[in-house]
C-alpha cells in the first residue's frame, strides 16, 4: 500500500469548494462519507504553525551548538589530562634515571656530577645559587673544571641539596 499526504486549504464558507472537497473525499474513500470534520483555518493558524516550525528548528540548532561546545570542552579536558599524565611519566623517568647516580658505591665521574648538577639547577633557582657558591669555594668556574680530588666533596654537596 502506497501512502500519500495531501495538504489542502479551502474556504469553508464557499459551498462550491466544500462540495468539491466532499466529492473528492467520497471518491477517495470509496463512496463513504469522510470521518473527519473539516475545520476552518485562519492566517493566524498558518503563522502559528510556521512559528512552531521555526522554534523547533532553533531548538535543534541550539542543542547542536551545545553538544559541540560540550564536545570541545571534553576534548580539551582529555588533552590536558593526557599532557599532565605525560609530564608525570617523564618526571618519574627522570627520577629513575637519577636514582642510580645517588648511590654512594657508584663511581663518581664528571658526567655523573654534570647530570646531578643539571637536575638540581632545574629543580630550583636557590639550588643554582648554592651551586655557584660551592664552585667558587672550590675555586672553579664550572663543574667541568673540577679536579678529581674534589669530585667526592662536590658529589656529597650536590646530593645533600
Amino acid at each position: 500500500m502506497n501512502k500519500m499526504q495531501v495538504t489542502l486549504s479551502i474556504d469553508l464558507d464557499n459551498t462550491e469548494q466544500t462540495d468539491a472537497m466532499k466529492a473528492f473525499m467520497d471518491t477517495l474513500s470509496g463512496g463513504e462519507a469522510p470521518t473527519k470534520k473539516l475545520r476552518k483555518t485562519t492566517a493566524a493558524d498558518d503563522e502559528d504553525q510556521d512559528d512552531d516550525e521555526d522554534d523547533a528548528e532553533e531548538k535543534k540548532k541550539a542543542a547542536a551548538r551545545e553538544r559541540a561546545r560540550k564536545s570541545r570542552e571534553a576534548k580539551k579536558k582529555k588533552e590536558a589530562a593526557a599532557a599532565a599524565k605525560k609530564a608525570a611519566e617523564e618526571e618519574d623517568e627522570d627520577d629513575e634515571d637519577f636514582d642510580d647516580l645517588d648511590d654512594e658505591e657508584a663511581e663518581i665521574d664528571l658526567a655523573t656530577l654534570r647530570t646531578l648538577t643539571a637536575k638540581k639547577v632545574k629543580a630550583s633557582t636557590a639550588n643554582r645559587d648554592a651551586i655557584k657558591k660551592k664552585l667558587a669555594k672550590l675555586k672553579v668556574k664550572n663543574v667541568s673544571s673540577l679536579e678529581e680530588d674534589d669530585f667526592q666533596e662536590y658529589h656529597d654537596f650536590i646530593t645533600a641539596l
